[in-house]
């Protein structure tokens, strides 16, 4: 009896001894760690500096992202006026605070542009300068602008046509014939409202060195092609932020090279 118990003891303690080790043995089981989503090129970004220095631009907005007025570090600003239900109603062009030129737009029932009615100002006189008509396709782009001087005589006509993704690729009047060219990244503007317009009313539009920047509303021009006059070409090659915005714009200006840093902020 007494070799029973001894034998059952040294069994007992054996197979504790087993047990043991494999509970050793075993890895620890942590709690699973999830990682956090980040998502990355989500964010809806707007412009609102252009450039450094003696060549900054500020962009500001109205609450429905319309440009609201440009502001050139050398006093020239470009300001958009709208009326209750967003729509354009006049641009003026300023010289440290002071208008030198603009246009009042004229709406149909589709609140789509249909007249812009021009003028220039000295002092506080207003002289009507002339004005044009625009005339739309069905997917509402302008595909021909009229223009007439102040007696209504017509002076010039434009053409216009799209690509697929909706930015604007030809243009053609009697002195002018322009291809355009994009990439398919996030356009400089692209959620800014009315740019369309903007690049109508190109006249000292601010940017360095004249470059054609309003083209870039869906996506980014990388090509200004002027085919009866090749010397005044434009070419433009982008760094891009995560979010796939340009933060950088290098640009070949008539031969002349050119770089503009980009600010935005998130909507």
């Amino acid at each position: 009896m007494e070799i029973f118990k001894k034998c059952l003891s040294i069994s007992l303690i054996f197979l504790l001894g087993c047990w043991g080790c494999k509970k050793k043995d075993e890895p620890v089981q942590n709690p699973e760690t999830i990682p956090p989503i980040v998502e990355v090129g989500t964010r809806k970004l707007i412009p609102v500096q252009l450039g450094s220095g003696k060549s900054k631009i500020i962009i500001t907005y109205t609450p429905l992202f319309a440009i609201l007025k440009l502001t050139h570090e050398d006093g020239g600003s470009i300001a958009m006026t709208y009326d209750k239900m967003g729509k354009p109603a006049e641009l003026e062009r300023l010289k440290n605070n002071e208008t030198i030129s603009g246009t009042s737009y004229e709406l149909d029932e589709k609140g789509r542009i249909i007249k812009g009615n021009t003028y220039k100002v000295k002092g506080n006189k207003y002289t009507q300068t002339g004005f044009y008509e625009l005339d739309y396709n069905t997917n509402n782009q302008v595909i021909k602008v009229s223009y007439f001087d102040a007696n209504e005589r017509k002076t010039a006509e434009q053409e216009k046509k799209y690509n697929e993704t909706g930015s604007l690729n030809y243009e053609k009047s009697t002195t002018t014939s322009l291809n355009y060219d994009y990439d398919l990244k996030n356009g400089l503007f692209k959620q800014s409202n009315y740019v369309w317009l903007l690049q109508l009313e190109k006249e000292n539009n601010l940017f360095p060195s004249g470059m054609n920047l309003f083209l870039s509303e869906h996506h980014n021009i990388q090509l200004c092609n002027e085919l009866l006059n090749p010397g005044m070409n434009q070419s433009f090659d982008y760094v891009f932020n995560k979010d796939g915005y340009p933060e950088t714009i290098n640009a070949t200006i008539e031969g002349v090279k050119s770089s503009v840093k980009v600010v935005y902020k998130e909507l």
